[in-house]
């Protein structure tokens, strides 16, 4: 098993943009985000994150790349959130992991995940799907 953990600084200005995309039905006016948030991906893996003043705090996805040996939740941590919630969107990039999401609710998200793996036996990323709710 392959433990990845982030340690590049997060950059407030990140170069992935999100955009509201009307098939996930996002709300026009922004919805209550703050608190910590779990789901599932489409792997079956674990994805959490926390929402704290409108901007992630923490990020957690679980991934499995078949045939490579290589599985393990990728957790990043930035202290002071620096990724904003806008128009109900956010993304979060790094060198080993991306993450888009969408807040169709006050209490449920969706989004796609990427995952680059430290195997050189895989050399493509890996895109998840995911599904996640805000725990009460």
């Amino acid at each position: 098993m392959i433990t990845a953990v982030a340690t590049t600084t997060p950059v407030a200005t990140s170069t992935v943009t999100p955009t509201n995309t009307p098939m996930f039905g996002v709300p026009s006016e922004p919805v209550d985000a703050d608190g910590v948030w779990q789901g599932e991906t489409d792997q079956g893996e674990v994805i959490d994150f926390e929402i704290i003043g409108g901007a992630i705090s923490s990020v957690t996805v679980g991934y499995v790349f078949a045939g490579c040996e290589s599985s393990s939740p990728i957790s990043m941590y930035f202290g002071t959130p620096v990724y904003l919630i806008v128009d109900n969107t956010f993304a979060i990039a790094d060198s080993l992991l991306s993450i888009t999401g969408w807040l169709t609710s006050s209490d449920a998200a969706v989004g796609i995940a990427e995952v680059v793996s430290l195997s050189p036996l895989c050399t493509e990323p890996l895109t998840i799907k995911w599904l996640a709710t805000k725990e009460q």
